[in-house]
């Protein structure tokens, strides 16, 4: 998979998987770098294609807003922030 922090940044593949396993623990705190995978099965297609950046602001919205990162995934408000941030975004809004 393409990532825009791994073709920046020159990593061993064990250096990937520590950083990775490292965000892992950073998921519903500030620290998360926008690395680890967060969200349940309804946005896999659309998050996983994201810049770490882009994730990182999504995550930060949902962490503000109190949402479930999983289980809250198809609330209107939840969908709200993936729309607002995401640029792979390939769904149809009413």
């Amino acid at each position: 998979m393409k990532n825009s922090f791994s073709d920046r940044v020159q990593l061993t593949d064990a250096a990937w998987v520590a950083i990775r396993e490292l965000d892992l623990t950073f998921i519903g705190t500030k620290n998360y770098m926008g690395i680890a995978y967060f969200w349940g099965q309804h946005w896999k297609y659309v998050l996983r294609e994201e810049t770490a950046k882009t994730r990182k602001l999504i995550h930060d919205a949902l962490l503000e807003s109190g949402l479930d990162f999983v289980e809250d995934g198809e609330k209107p408000e939840y969908v709200a922030i993936i729309e607002k941030y995401a640029k792979h975004l390939k769904l149809k809004t009413k």
